[in-house]
């Protein structure tokens, strides 16, 4: 496919465009519409500190052995059929406020959450997550950590594995199940499969994100021919203006992550075109 050829000085003049997300919450004035919780008492959005500046989810110290942030079951946004809205992006913004070990080399993980459909009986709960995410980083400084998925494959992308939430889950899930019905979306803050020491956390959380994302190039998430076009130029350029990781195309983890190399990056991807949006 041929690369449209926009230089970087036009890029960083465009317009703000929509930037293609298919759920994102900041708890901007206080809302939380989809019960996000950490499960301790006392907490909720606050201001200021929030990634920006303003809003976060910030918790109340309490005691357990890693704080998991979960949505409330079937909320709309981040749960339900990830692949008919091509969901192909989760982010999440997370900073551990205070803690009583040293916890910045712990690896956050992303959960889909199925309930198998007994949404009553947690005992047959499965799902899958991806652990590839960057640590935690240190005492109050903010982490932006993102997956990506491919909704409409057969069997789970790469970085994802299934894993068993209840005593009872299926002995054979499989991921059309999971991601055609996902009841709950959970961040962990640490490998989920490792059991770890329990202490007293304060953590917070922002940023959440949910995008189409089956065509990396295809920012914007079109899907009228020609999907791949200026517009996702603009899109791009508006994600990296705001330090959405979205656009840390190449995926660097050592900062700042977000420099040239990501236009070049997305540049080289829209060269290369995709077979479908």
């Amino acid at each position: 496919m041929r690369s449209i050829p926009v230089t970087l000085s036009a890029l960083l003049v465009v317009s703000p465009a929509a930037l293609g997300q298919a759920y994102s919450e900041s708890f901007e004035g206080g809302t939380n519409a989809a019960g996000w919780t950490f499960g301790a008492a006392g907490e909720g959005p606050t201001t200021p500190g929030g990634v920006n500046g303003s809003w976060r989810f910030q918790s109340t110290p309490f005691t357990t052995t890693a704080p998991v942030l979960r949505c409330a079951a079937n909320a709309p946004g981040p749960t339900g059929n990830f692949r008919a809205r091509r969901v192909g992006y989760i982010v999440v913004a997370l900073r551990v406020d205070a803690s009583d070990l040293p916890v910045a080399n712990l690896a956050p993980a992303v959960i889909l959450v199925s309930f198998n459909g007994t949404p009553a009986d947690p005992s047959d709960d499965w799902g899958a997550y991806n652990g590839n995410l960057q640590g935690l980083g240190p005492t109050g400084v903010w982490r932006h950590h993102t997956v990506t998925l491919d909704p409409v494959a057969a069997s789970p992308s790469f970085g994802w594995n299934f894993i068993a939430l209840g005593p009872s889950a299926p002995a054979n899930p499989t991921w059309s199940a999971l991601v055609t019905q996902v009841d709950r979306l959970d961040f962990s803050l640490a490998d989920p499969t490792i059991t770890h020491p329990s202490q007293t956390w304060s953590v917070s959380a922002d940023a959440i994100w949910l995008s189409p994302g089956l065509c990396y190039p295809n920012c914007d998430g079109s899907t009228i021919s020609p999907y791949l076009n200026v517009n996702d130029f603009v899109c791009f350029n508006n994600l990296f203006a705001v330090g959405d990781p979205r656009a840390n195309c190449d995926r660097s983890t050592t900062p700042p992550t977000m420099n040239v190399n990501d236009f070049i990056c997305f540049n080289e991807n829209f060269a290369a075109g995709c077979s479908a949006p």
